[in-house]
């Protein structure tokens, strides 16, 4: 399966997700026209806010938003979900519930989504990142006890043609950074057409943070999916998205195909590196942020599974491994992983 191809199970040999090696909850926060939260393979991996209380229109936890339970909607500016496929289905590749007997596991068996729905043009995109923000933000000001840990983002969509260093894509692009600086790296699939995005643009794929991971997509053998952006500038590095069987809505599963799967297996991957378990590295997701999603984008980048084929179209030359990933995270381990 695309799991296996990536090595992922190699990885669930050492840690499954959901946690930091310290005990705190990892968050992905996700970003997309719309999702079924409530499916039965990913509703207990979905992150409640416990400080709020359920329709009594009052901010609880003083966030500046009313009742959002689980995440929020940038379009209808309130707590409820659009229900649609393409979200459930990048949910569930990213944190379907594992190991409970029921249709598939997401890189993490456990780990918690914030969902952010009602994501539909730059506007909603900008007001889904800066409620990411004010979310980590409050976590850090409060030790915890509000917001969330996020340490995770994911988006995948966007636009054609465009370019991030146009004034008007600038702000969508300056999040990426002001996420950064509070931890979180942030990843986005590029677009299912065959186009050179260095040449011809693409949002977010062109955006130049450091703390941004665009990917495209390749099929069941490694080989760049036609169709799929590229460029060895601005796209990282590729991961599977031909043929993902995952979530869909009304509790069922479906395959279907794009670049919108290739960004949340390498989200979930990173997901996944957060909980690694070296007590050292637990440490520095609390005493330096930035470093600690450094560390976790150079252990992506350095472990990237190399080939000929793909090293015309994406920078770093080949296609995600999360156990290469695994293994260099030695380095901020102090060599402490088995």
């Amino acid at each position: 399966s695309y799991l296996n191809l990536i090595n992922v199970p190699q990885v669930w040999e050492l840690t499954t997700g959901g946690k930091t090696n310290d005990g705190a909850d990892i968050v992905i926060a996700i970003l997309d026209s719309g999702m079924e939260i409530a499916h039965p393979d990913l509703k207990e991996n979905v992150f409640v806010n416990s400080i709020e209380v359920p329709g009594d229109f009052i901010d609880n936890d003083a966030n500046g938003y009313i009742d959002d339970i689980s995440g929020w909607n940038a379009s209808k500016n309130n707590g409820t979900h659009q229900i649609e496929n393409h979200g459930t289905w990048v949910c569930g590749i990213a944190g379907a519930v594992g190991n409970n007997d029921t249709g598939v596991s997401g890189v993490n068996w456990k780990v918690k989504i914030l969902p952010i729905s009602g994501v539909r043009n730059v506007a909603s995109v900008i007001k889904g990142y800066d409620y990411i923000l004010k979310m980590k933000r409050l976590y850090i000001q409060t030790d915890g006890k509000r917001g969330a840990n996020i340490l995770v983002s994911n988006y995948s969509g966007g636009l054609d043609s465009v370019f991030g260093d146009s004034p008007e894509y600038k702000p969508w692009c300056d999040m990426y950074n002001l996420l950064g600086a509070q931890g979180v790296l942030s990843f986005g699939s590029t677009t299912n057409t065959e186009t050179n995005i260095d040449v011809d643009g693409d949002m977010p794929s062109t955006c130049s943070s450091e703390f941004f991971i665009a990917v495209t997509s390749i099929d069941s053998v490694g080989v760049f999916s036609r169709g799929s952006g590229f460029g060895t500038t601005n796209i990282d590095f590729a991961a599977p998205g031909e043929n993902i069987f995952n979530l869909r809505t009304d509790a069922k599963y479906y395959k279907t195909s794009g670049t919108s799967a290739s960004s949340p297996l390498a989200a979930g991957v990173a997901a996944l590196l957060f909980s690694t378990p070296c007590p050292s590295f637990a440490a520095l997701i609390k005493s330096d942020r930035i470093a600690a999603a450094r560390a976790v984008r150079d252990a992506l980048f350095n472990g990237v599974q190399k080939t000929n084929n793909l090293k015309t179209y994406v920078k770093y030359g080949g296609y995600l491994d999360a156990y290469g990933a695994l293994v260099n995270m030695q380095g901020v381990c102090g060599g402490q992983l088995d």
